[in-house]
């Protein structure tokens, strides 16, 4: 790929978080992986600082079948309007790995959100079943999480509704990449 469209520029540990540094295009990106949960569900995260946007930016969010892709309910914590959860059924056919790593036949449903990121983002689909997210272009640094959760189908959303309504807002990912405390404080002396 070529650098103006996108360079990778490091990682940073943060006590048990990692911060990944890249940028696309000419802007700045932060993103650290996660996950949350509540009473009766997991969802994975993605949490993403951008910095100043001279373009919209499309960003590859999930991949259902095509054509299946529903949007349901509007969310007070969501940003993309009307279409709070994007739910995907899964394009294998074959079942995924549901709660703690079991193979279970029910898990046929992936439902996707987004936290934070004010009015700057859109959902879009793809005729191939491709979930993507439109993040307009703007000077303001914008700071979002995606949460991504598997379950049967429709029916069986309410939980994830339930996380959504109390996760907390995308950190600030910069905190991240000042460092910390020394890991190890053992000094190793070599001699040559």
């Amino acid at each position: 790929m070529p650098r103006e469209w996108g360079h990778w520029k490091g990682l940073y540990v943060h006590g048990n978080q990692f911060v990944l540094s890249y940028s696309v295009g000419a802007t700045k990106v932060l993103e650290s992986p996660g996950s949350e949960e509540a009473e009766s569900i997991g969802a994975l995260t993605r949490t993403l600082n951008l910095g100043p946007r001279a373009k919209d930016l499309i960003l590859q969010v999930a991949r259902g079948i095509p054509g299946q892709t529903k949007f349901l309910m509007d969310l007070d914590r969501s940003p993309v309007a009307r279409e709070g959860i994007a739910l995907l059924r899964n394009p294998s056919g074959q079942p995924r790995t549901g709660q703690a790593g079991n193979r279970s036949p029910e898990v046929h449903t992936t439902a996707v959100a987004v936290v934070g990121g004010g009015g700057n983002l859109k959902w879009l689909t793809t005729p191939d079943g491709d979930l993507r997210l439109r993040i307009a272009s703007g000077e303001d640094p914008v700071r979002l999480k995606l949460l991504y959760s598997q379950m049967a189908d429709e029916s069986a959303v309410q939980p994830f509704v339930d996380l959504l309504r109390v996760t907390t807002a995308p950190h600030d990912l910069n905190a991240w990449t000042r460092g910390e405390p020394e890991l190890w404080k053992e000094t190793t002396t070599t001699r040559v």
